[in-house]
C-alpha cells in the first residue's frame, strides 16, 4: 500500500493514479502558485497535500502530520498582489520597498493572529496547534475540519434556513465570541464564510483575518472587509471598536441566514437606511428575535448589545427586546430630562469658564524670541537612539507650531557622559531649560524647579504615586516600566497570562539549560514578587538573560516591558507576554524630566509648556506609540489606550494599575 501525497488516502501499489482523488505522482499544484503536493514543512513534519482554498490573504492546504499520523490544515500567508511563487517552487517572492514593508507588516499580523488563536480552547473555535516561518512567509497549523462554511450550506438549502436553526448557530458563535472577548480580543471578520458547519453538525468559528489594511502607492489606506457584514466603524481608522463590532457582524450574518438577503452595506445605511426588519421578510419569525437582530445591527455602537451574553439571551427569548425605534425614543426622553436639569448649571458656569480660559491664555504667554534648550540621554542602541531623536524632533516641531516665538534646541548625550556634562553645566550656571533627569534625582532635587500645580497632569496615570515618589515636584515622569515574564511558546508549556508562582513555569530547560533566566537588573523585582529565585528549580540570574532567551536556551525570561519589542522582533511567532500576579507589583517611572531653576523666567515658562505638551495625548503618541522601540509604556491614559490597541497582547499589564508600587528595584 502507498499513501497519496494529495489526499493522504492509501491505495494499492499497482495504481499510478490515486483512485480517491485522481492525483498522479508529479502532478503540478493547482493553482500553479500553490505549494506542490509532496512538499515538506517544519523540518519534515508536515507533508503538504491538496489545496483546500485560496483567498486574498492566504492559501489553505490539507497536510499530513508525520509525527502524530493525523490530517491537519495549514494556512500559508500569501497576500494577493504582494506575493508570488514560481510554479513548482516553494519560496515566496515578495516586492521590495513600500510594498515589501507592507508584506512584512502583514506577516507579523498573520503570526500575531496565530498566537492569539492558539490561546483559545472553546469547542466552537478552530484549534491552532503550531505556527512558524518558512519559505520567506508564515504558516498556521490548524485542525482539519470536514464540512462546509455556513455560506455554502445555506446555498445548498435554497438560500436560507429556519430561524430556529440560525438561532442555534448564533448561540454557538456567541459562546465562541464570549471566550474571545474575555481575552480582550476582537474577531472583526464574522460572516457566513467564516463560520464552519462540520459534517456532524458542530459549529466552528474560523479565519481570524481581522479586517486587514492595505497601503496604496499614493499613501491612502484601504480597509479590506466583507460588505454587508461589517459595521460602519470598521470602515474608519479612528472610531473605537469592541465586542459591539463583532455583534453587528453576527447580527448581519443571522439576518442573511434567516432571510436569504444580504444586508446593505453599513456605510450606505448611514446615508439612507433601507434595512427591513427580518420579521417583515419572514412572517414566522418571532418579533423579539427580529428586534434582537436589528438591535445588533444598529448603526450607532451604543445602541447595540454591548456584550454577547446580552445578545445570546435575546436570541433565546429569555430577555424581551424593544424595537430599535422604541429604544431610541426611550433613551431620548431620558437624555432630555438630564439636559433640562443641567442647562441652568451650564449657563451659570459659562461666564466662569470664559474667565478661567482668558486667565489661562494670559498665563501661557511666552515672551517673543525665547530660546529653549532641551537635553536628554541618548540610548546605546543606535537604532533606538535614531528613533528617539526623530520623535523628539517631531515633538519640537509640533510645539513650535503652537508657540512660534519659541526656538527649541535639542541636544542628546551618551549615557556615560551625560551626568558629568549636567554637573559641569550646573557649576557653570548654564543649565538647559528642560532636561532629562532619569537616574539623577539628587541633581534634580538641588537644581530642579518645583513645578507644583503649575503643570497640568490631569490625564496621567498614577498621579498620587507621582506626588508620593517625587514630593518636591522637581521631577516629572513621562513613562513607566513594569516587570514582565516572556515565554517561548515553542518551549514553555505554562498556561494563562498571569504568573502567580514561578513553580507554574513548565517545559524547556533541556540539555542543562535553565527553565527561566532573570535579567540581573530585575533580580530585586523578582525577589519582591516571589522571593529568592534559588528556591525554584531551573530559575537562574544572568546579565545576558535576554540574549539567552532569544537564542532558545531558556523557555522563560523575567525582564521588563522595555524588552518587549526586542522579543517581538527576535521571535515574532513564538512568544507570550505574562503579567506578574501579586497584590502589589513593583514598577518604575521612566524618562524623568526637570525644569532648571537656573533658566530665566521666559525659558522656564517655555520649558513648562514643552513638558506639558510632551505629556499630552499627542506628545506621548509621538514618543511612545509611533516610536516604541525599547521604550517604556506611556503614562498618558489616552496614549496608553492607543498603545494597547496596537499591542493587544500586553493588555493584562494594565488591567489592574492600582497594584503597581513605584519604588526602586
Amino acid at each position: 500500500m502507498k499513501q497519496c501525497k494529495n489526499c493522504f488516502e492509501q491505495y494499492e501499489e499497482e495504481y499510478e493514479i490515486c483512485p480517491h482523488c485522481g492525483y498522479g505522482e508529479g502532478d503540478p499544484a493547482d493553482p500553479a502558485w500553490c505549494l506542490p503536493p509532496g512538499s515538506m514543512l517544519a523540518a519534515g513534519r508536515y507533508l503538504v497535500g491538496m489545496t483546500l482554498g485560496t483567498g486574498g490573504f492566504g492559501i489553505t492546504y490539507k497536510v499530513w502530520d508525520t509525527k502524530y499520523h493525523t490530517v491537519k490544515a495549514v494556512k500559508e500567508y500569501y497576500p494577493s498582489g504582494l506575493a508570488n511563487r514560481m510554479p513548482g517552487h516553494r519560496k515566496v517572492i515578495h516586492l521590495q520597498g513600500k510594498r515589501g514593508a507592507e508584506f512584512e507588516y502583514g506577516l507579523r499580523r498573520f503570526l500575531f493572529e496565530a498566537r492569539n488563536m492558539a490561546r483559545f480552547s472553546s469547542e466552537t473555535i478552530i484549534r491552532v496547534y503550531d505556527f512558524f516561518e518558512e519559505n520567506d512567509t508564515g504558516y498556521i497549523v490548524m485542525e482539519y475540519l470536514e464540512g462546509e462554511s455556513l455560506g455554502a450550506y445555506v446555498k445548498e438549502k435554497g438560500g436560507r434556513i429556519s430561524w430556529e436553526e440560525a438561532a442555534a448557530y448564533g448561540e454557538a458563535v456567541c459562546q465562541a465570541l464570549g471566550e474571545i472577548h474575555g481575552q480582550h480580543y476582537i474577531h472583526r471578520d464574522i460572516s457566513p464564510e467564516n463560520i464552519f458547519r462540520c459534517s456532524d453538525g458542530r459549529i466552528k468559528l474560523i479565519d481570524f483575518g481581522a479586517a486587514k489594511f492595505e497601503q496604496e502607492e499614493d499613501g491612502r489606506r484601504v480597509i479590506i472587509l466583507k460588505p454587508g457584514f461589517a459595521p460602519p466603524e470598521q470602515y474608519e481608522q479612528i472610531t473605537a471598536q469592541g465586542p459591539w463590532t463583532d455583534i453587528y457582524a453576527l447580527g448581519a450574518t443571522l439576518y442573511f441566514l434567516i432571510t436569504g438577503v444580504r444586508p446593505p452595506e453599513s456605510v450606505n445605511r448611514s446615508v439612507e437606511d433601507t434595512l427591513e426588519p427580518p420579521a417583515a421578510l419572514m412572517e414566522e419569525l418571532p418579533e423579539t428575535v427580529s428586534n434582537a437582530i436589528v438591535k445588533a445591527m444598529a448603526l450607532e455602537p451604543t445602541m447595540r448589545f454591548q456584550n454577547v451574553k446580552e445578545f445570546q439571551n435575546a436570541l433565546t427569548g429569555s430577555k424581551p427586546v424593544l424595537s430599535l425605534d422604541r429604544e431610541r425614543r426611550r433613551r431620548s426622553r431620558k437624555r432630555a430630562v438630564g439636559i433640562a436639569g443641567l442647562f441652568c448649571c451650564i449657563a451659570i458656569a459659562a461666564l466662569g469658564c470664559v474667565y478661567v480660559w482668558n486667565q489661562r491664555k494670559k498665563e501661557e504667554t511666552i515672551p517673543a524670541e525665547t530660546e529653549l534648550l532641551v537635553w536628554y540621554e541618548q540610548s546605546e542602541d543606535t537604532t533606538a537612539a535614531e528613533i528617539r531623536a526623530g520623535a523628539m524632533a517631531e515633538l519640537a516641531a509640533r510645539f513650535e507650531e503652537s508657540y512660534p516665538n519659541v526656538d527649541v534646541k535639542l541636544q542628546s548625550f551618551v549615557a556615560d557622559s551625560y551626568r558629568e556634562i549636567l554637573l559641569r553645566a550646573r557649576e557653570a550656571g548654564n543649565m538647559p531649560g528642560l532636561y532629562e533627569s532619569s537616574g539623577m534625582e539628587d541633581l534634580a532635587l538641588e537644581d530642579g524647579l518645583a513645578l507644583g500645580e503649575s503643570l497640568d497632569l490631569g490625564n496621567l496615570f498614577f498621579q498620587d504615586q507621582i506626588a508620593g515618589r517625587f514630593p518636591q515636584g522637581t521631577i516629572v515622569p513621562a513613562g513607566f516600566s513594569v516587570p514582565v515574564l516572556y515565554r517561548n511558546t515553542a518551549l514553555g508549556t505554562m498556561e494563562g497570562d498571569v504568573l502567580n508562582d514561578p513553580g507554574e513555569m513548565t517545559g524547556g530547560g533541556a540539555d542543562g539549560n535553565p527553565v527561566c533566566v532573570i535579567e540581573k537588573d530585575m533580580l530585586s523585582a523578582f525577589e519582591q514578587l516571589y522571593g529568592d529565585p534559588g528556591q525554584f528549580q531551573g530559575v537562574t540570574v544572568s546579565d545576558q538573560a535576554l540574549e539567552e532567551f532569544l537564542s532558545g536556551k531558556a523557555a522563560y525570561c523575567f525582564s521588563d516591558i522595555l524588552d518587549y519589542h526586542a522579543v517581538q522582533q527576535g521571535m515574532p511567532a513564538m512568544y507570550q507576554v505574562i503579567a506578574p500576579g501579586r497584590e502589589t507589583i513593583p514598577a518604575q517611572f521612566c524618562e524623568l524630566w526637570s525644569v532648571s531653576s537656573q533658566a530665566d523666567a521666559a525659558e522656564q515658562k517655555a520649558a513648562e509648556k514643552f513638558l506639558e505638551f510632551l505629556l499630552s495625548d499627542n506628545g506621548e503618541d509621538i514618543l511612545y506609540v509611533q516610536n516604541s522601540r525599547k521604550r517604556p509604556l506611556p503614562i498618558n491614559k489616552n496614549a496608553a489606550e492607543a498603545y494597547l490597541s496596537a499591542y493587544e497582547e500586553i493588555l493584562p499589564l494594565l488591567e489592574h494599575p492600582e497594584k503597581y508600587s513605584f519604588e526602586k528595584y
